[in-house]
């Protein structure tokens, strides 16, 4: 949400800060992080995210790597995606667990996704992606209760193979880790059977009342 800088609005923003304290302090540092890369000489950003990517270095005892590729982005529009995904799935997941279970299921599906990626992939990876679907995937038994009831199981399945299969496609032309992505899904989905939701529902982006 985009507000005018004012008093008023800056009390609304650290009011929704005070309810989803974890996806706005992501926000902001997936920020703060790429616009120190875009500040860096070319050669240097370039060194600086080959040091932080997750890639075949874990193996070798790098394991700050499952934490740090998650900040790093590639351009604005990997950027940009990412923090629409949180938009979408963050607030909503924020709203429905404690913090501790939040960030807990935010740092597995991340860790479990950067464990995955030299498997997948020999060039390093880099992005909040994991993260996210592994938001996607715990939700998905809640969104077929909430937004799908009545449809046939099946159906909610071809759906769902429609989607990665766009997801597929779009990632063959712009490299984006696909089966990284599957296996993130699979995780959040796991996790769902396991780390039980709080409150019920909170079912979009908060919006706070207010005089005006």
């Amino acid at each position: 949400m985009i507000l005018p800088f004012c008093k008023k609005n800056f009390k609304v923003l650290w009011l929704e800060y005070r309810i989803f304290p974890v996806t706005y302090t992501i926000f902001l540092s997936l920020i703060i992080v790429y616009v120190t890369e875009l500040l860096m000489p070319a050669q240097l950003r370039y060194s600086f995210l080959h040091q932080f990517a997750a890639d075949s270095q874990i193996i070798s005892g790098k394991y700050f790597k499952l934490v740090s590729y998650f900040f790093l982005h590639k351009n604005v529009a990997h950027l940009y995606m990412n923090l629409l995904g949180f938009y979408m799935l963050g607030f909503e997941t924020e709203g429905n667990l404690t913090s501790l279970k939040y960030i807990f299921l935010l740092v597995v599906s991340s860790v479990m996704a950067g464990i995955a990626a030299p498997l997948f992939y020999t060039r390093g990876v880099i992005g909040a992606s994991g993260a996210l679907y592994g938001l996607l995937g715990y939700n998905l038994k809640s969104y077929r209760r909430r937004y799908c009831r009545g449809m046939r199981t099946w159906v909610f399945f071809v759906m769902l193979v429609l989607f990665f299969g766009i997801d597929s496609l779009l990632g063959y032309f712009i490299h984006a880790a696909v089966l990284l992505h599957l296996f993130a899904l699979i995780v959040g989905f796991l996790l769902s059977f396991f780390i039980k939701e709080d409150f019920l529902y909170v079912t979009h982006h908060p919006q706070v009342e207010y005089n005006i």
